[in-house]
């Protein structure tokens, strides 16, 4: 048992005891090393995983077929352990920061490709709103959502566009048959004073 625990480099002491904890079996790689457990932990009622600083000291009942044979406490060297836990420690923030830079430039790509043709939008509106004119129709420069808005930006001025038009040419209907029906008459001269409509009763008022 000893040459065989002497293969294991990590194992630095080992006890066996019987159940009133009478050393059976003792093996000290390095004799300044200890067993000796703290004083809260039952040695004779439970079992116990102790970390200390480079060190895991284990405490466990020996059982075979329901029949207790005694107690084995081993201490195992974990400095390797830490180091090697430490080095997936940095590994981990430095991935942790790689996702945070790679979210952080996808969140503003994102938030470019969505906030540019809305803002662009947004700009175009306001100048509508105040020049009033609504023969310009804003260009669809982007796929899926965004251009279907400015498809349906687009459908909308077309149909205000559209509905202008058309009040306009009532308009002139409406002005044209009060001007045909009107018993006085109706002389129109542009700013160069060239007569551009003359009305039905100045024939008969001028002859």
């Amino acid at each position: 048992l000893v040459e065989r625990l002497g293969s294991f480099a990590d194992v630095l002491n080992m006890s066996l005891y019987d159940n009133v904890l009478q050393v059976m079996f003792r093996y000290d790689r390095d004799p300044s090393d200890s067993l000796k457990l703290p004083v809260y932990v039952d040695v004779l009622n439970s079992s116990a995983i102790i970390f200390e600083d480079k060190a895991v000291l284990i405490h466990r009942m020996v059982t075979y077929q329901g029949k207790q044979f005694g107690w084995v406490t081993v201490r195992v060297d974990s400095s390797h352990l830490q180091d090697l836990l430490e080095e997936y420690l940095i590994t981990a923030i430095m991935l942790l920061f790689g996702v945070a830079a790679v979210a952080l430039v996808m969140a503003v790509l994102v938030g470019h490709y969505f906030t540019r043709p809305i803002l662009r939008l947004a700009e175009f509106t306001r100048r509508i709103s105040h020049t009033g004119k609504f023969e310009e129709l804003p260009v669809r420069h982007e796929p899926g959502e965004i251009g279907d808005l400015y498809d349906g930006m687009n459908a909308m001025l077309a149909e205000i566009k559209q509905s202008e038009a058309e009040i306009e040419r009532l308009n002139e209907t409406r002005i044209h048959n009060i001007i045909n029906t009107s018993l006085d008459g109706v002389i129109s001269i542009n700013g160069e004073g060239e007569i551009t409509y003359w009305g039905w009763q100045n024939e008969q008022i001028f002859g």
